[in-house]
């Protein structure tokens, strides 16, 4: 019986379990959970508390959680806790201008990519408290929001000595985000290769899920792998439908994924975000979307690291398969991209030239300040040290960016390629959700499927080819 006990999250990080069963245990509305394949697996972050092994987390593309100690000068700036009274009655809690709100779920597949359906205007944080609507509002603190305490100020990042230095990293945005129980931000990128450092601030309503570290979950961070791009987005055909093309998460059934059963879809990392509990730091370009649990606030800071420019360079080259580019944030545009040697060798080529030749830095440091300066030959000339052989290699970010870059390069109409398995599955879109085919070992064979597909929907009778083409066991192509 129900005892009006909140349902907790008790597994463990690096412990694999069905995201499936978990949305059930979790309570989770049945809109997100009753059509969900039971073949997705997934894990929580890890917690790191340990700042040594971090370089090789974020080198493998891991969201990481860390202690609330990183966000305590900031929660200490919420009065009573109560982070939603804080921005709905404080004196800026009124809009100097209306501001653009968009409506939960926008981005959906085959939704419009264009339009004013998705959006909402608001006059003050109050409105999208009030609205009937699960709104979403996502409120960048830069000029024309300058009379908001700049919150994001005080998180504490990792790796100030490094990764995340004043001289090694560039702090791009601010936002304070305000988001209404079940609003769901469909999968996206974030804007130009950055890291994103998060957190919810402390609420006083009653939770709904109590996540692992006794605090209420307000968030849940659906996270994939980076390689997983051409599964999630079809970037192709949202351009030419003008819809939105990509994977529903929640209602493709495991007869329309290629793995029919048998294995070799990407586990994905479910990220619980608590109401004043861990900051979570997630790496560039990871194919993510996020539910909101609870009616909450959630406060982010955007860096980009100089450690890690392959990121930017393989954002850019992304955005060119879009209909429309993105605006770049400006030490992207006036730094990066000025073709003003001097300047990008102050700030880019010297601190990170500065760490590949002291010795005194951990190797792995020195080799991934190395493999940045071999990135930034994309925007500039730039002469390599000589130095030990060792850090000339290709380390872990740079030999997966260049799957990345080579899988970027090889997409195709009705082909979907799975770099993680280093394999291929023919798909068709019905209504913006891509069905596939089973996972082939050529692409020749996953054309072919495709071209089945088509003919079958044309016939109308998808479902059953479908079916048909799942492979009996023991004959796997």
């Amino acid at each position: 019986m129900d005892d009006g006990t909140p349902p907790k999250i008790n597994y463990k990080p690096g412990e694999t379990f069905s995201l499936r069963d978990a949305f059930t245990q979790w309570g989770i509305p049945k809109q997100f959970n009753e059509h969900i394949s039971p073949e997705w697996q997934c894990q929580l972050p890890p917690v790191v508390s340990d700042q040594s092994t971090l370089l090789d987390l974020l080198q493998q593309e891991i969201p990481c959680l860390f202690p609330d100690s990183y966000a305590e000068k900031l929660f200490a700036e919420i009065p009573h806790d109560d982070s939603l009274k804080y921005v709905s009655e404080s004196q800026w809690s009124v809009f100097t201008k209306p501001r653009v709100a968009m409506k939960g779920g926008w981005g959906k597949p085959g939704a419009p990519c264009l339009g004013t359906d998705h959006l909402r205007v608001v006059n003050s944080f109050g409105e999208v408290l009030t609205s009937p609507e699960a709104l979403n509002l996502q409120m960048f603190l830069r000029e024309e929001a300058a009379h908001i305490p700049p919150l994001p100020s005080h998180l504490e990042w990792p790796l100030q000595d490094s990764v995340f230095s004043p001289e090694h990293s560039v702090v791009l945005d601010n936002a304070l985000r305000l988001s209404r129980e079940t609003a769901l931000t469909w999968w996206h990128l974030d804007d130009c290769g950055e890291f994103v450092y998060q957190v919810g601030l402390p609420v006083t309503e009653k939770p709904l899920l109590i996540g692992p570290q006794g605090k209420p979950v307000v968030k849940l961070f659906v996270v994939f792998p980076k390689l997983t791009y051409e599964m999630v987005f079809r970037d192709e055909d949202t351009n030419r439908t003008g819809k939105f093309c990509h994977l529903d998460l929640f209602n493709t059934p495991s007869g329309c994924l290629p793995s029919r059963g048998q294995g070799g879809l990407p586990e994905i990392y479910l990220v619980p975000l608590e109401a004043g509990g861990s900051p979570l730091l997630l790496p560039p370009n990871l194919p993510h979307c996020v539910l909101t649990v609870q009616t909450c606030v959630m406060i982010e800071q955007r860096r980009l690291s100089k450690f890690f420019l392959e990121d930017v360079v393989y954002f850019m080259r992304r955005a060119t398969h879009w209909a429309e580019m993105p605006i770049f944030y400006k030490f992207v545009k006036d730094v990066l991209q000025s073709g003003d040697k001097e300047l990008v060798d102050s700030e880019v080529t010297n601190p990170l030239m500065a760490i590949v030749t002291d010795k005194a830095r951990h190797v792995g440091l020195r080799q991934r300040a190395y493999n940045a300066l071999v990135a930034l030959q994309h925007f500039i000339d730039v002469e390599l040290p000589t130095t030990e052989a060792q850090l000339q290699e290709p380390d872990a970010c740079s030999k997966s960016m260049h799957r990345v870059a080579e899988a970027l390069e090889s997409q195709e109409k009705g082909v979907t390629q799975f770099p993680l398995t280093d394999q291929f599955a023919g798909y068709i879109h019905i209504l913006g959700k891509p069905r596939w085919g089973p996972f082939r070992n050529d692409r020749a064979q996953a054309q072919a499927d495709h071209k089945q597909l088509e003919q079958a929907r044309k016939a109308k009778c998808l479902k059953q080819t479908l079916a048909d083409m799942t492979p009996k066991e023991g004959t796997w192509s």
